[in-house]
This record gives C-alpha cells, sequence and structure tokens, in this order.
C-alpha cells in the first residue's frame, strides 16, 4: 500500500509542479507536500482535474522522457 501512496504523491507532485503550482527546481520541496497532503481522496482529485494528462506530460518533457501514445 505504502508503494501505491508514493506514485500517487508523485503523480500530484508532477501535476503541481506542471500546473505551475511549483517550479521544476523546488520538486523536492513539491514532493514532501504531495506527501503531506496525501489521502485516500488523492487519486480520485487527480481524476477530476480535466489537464492531468497534459500536466503529466509537461512534467515527462520537463524531465527528458516522452509518452509513447
Amino acid at each position: 500500500m505504502k508503494l501505491r501512496n508514493e506514485k500517487q504523491a508523485q503523480r500530484n507532485n508532477s501535476k503541481k509542479v506542471f500546473a505551475r503550482d511549483f517550479e521544476k527546481a523546488e520538486w523536492d520541496a513539491a514532493y514532501e507536500e504531495a506527501q503531506r497532503v496525501w489521502n485516500h481522496q488523492t487519486a480520485e482529485y487527480l481524476l477530476t482535474k480535466p489537464l492531468l494528462a497534459d500536466f503529466l506530460e509537461e512534467a515527462l518533457d520537463q524531465f527528458g522522457q516522452h509518452c509513447n501514445e
């Protein structure tokens, strides 16, 4: 269960960083914040964000990664 929580925190963190709540250089602070605010509704919260896929794609791009469609 902990790994799942950590993965959700990472995705929430990616969303926050690239939604401009945090800058890329603030990744560690953003990750700590995402872990702090994680709860059992985190996955549901993320799924309600219509631009989540765009934010995650931009996050991957910022780190030099790409998602094949």
